[in-house]
């Protein structure tokens, strides 16, 4: 499900989609990873915010994920955010999958739309090598100047279905092991690897929040005393 960021977001995380290019924020305050969650009656919400070059394949990734299907898709322009509800533990969670464009003017996301993210999927293109170069140039100095260090990052190589790779497995696997950071392929075409990247990484987040909670209740708890 495709929802416009009005419909689902706090009026200040609006103002931060809405703004587009990165206007270097001045320094946010680092909120613990838990202050950001809003609960509804029955389940957590969750934000992963979805990083890349354009057309790494951040859409077809989220859309094959989200509807499970595969379709060719126009240029993202600010900010989607795709949702889907899944269980992770015997806990209920509204996965929030937020889009997010990457041109080449593009430097990463403003630093107060961070303030809302629970984690990141850095997405490349196996056939693209400067979208795999740009993980590094681009798009973990964005993470690493947001100031926000609780944040799960997770790595996923798109396309491994097509040929001509110009990223080999291994030296992608290495550089990400270098960082402490999980990486998985996908084909977005086939939905190799899609449940299985996207689940891996909200599970992580659900964990980094969990480490500030000693269980879901009582995340539960202070999520509600955070948003009334």
């Amino acid at each position: 499900m495709l929802l416009s960021s009005i419909d689902i977001i706090p009026s200040s995380l609006n103002m931060a989609v809405s703004g587009g290019m990165n206007d270097n924020d001045e320094a946010v305050s680092v909120p613990r990873p838990y202050e950001t969650i809003l609960c509804g009656e029955r389940c957590i919400y969750l934000n992963l915010m979805l990083l890349g070059d354009y057309n790494a394949g951040k859409t077809s990734f989220i859309r094959r994920f989200v509807e499970g299907t595969y379709a060719k898709t126009i240029a993202t322009m600010g900010c989607d955010i795709y949702v889907k509800d899944v269980w992770i533990d015997n806990s209920e969670i509204n996965l929030r999958l937020w889009d997010t464009y990457g041109g080449e003017r593009y430097m990463g996301p403003r630093k107060s739309l961070y303030m809302f993210c629970h984690g990141v999927i850095i997405v490349y293109d196996v056939t693209d090598k400067p979208s795999f170069e740009n993980i590094e140039k681009i798009w973990l100095r964005s993470v690493e100047e947001s100031g926000f260090r609780d944040l799960v990052v997770v790595m996923v190589g798109t396309k491994c279905d097509l040929p001509g790779r110009q990223v080999d497995y291994v030296t992608a696997k290495s550089f990400a092991d270098g960082l402490n950071i999980p990486l998985l392929e996908t084909s977005s075409l086939t939905g190799y690897g899609i449940d299985r990247a996207a689940m891996s990484a909200a599970t992580l987040a659900l964990n980094k929040i969990l480490q500030n909670a000693s269980s879901i209740k009582e995340c539960f708890e202070t999520a509600r005393q955070t948003n009334t």
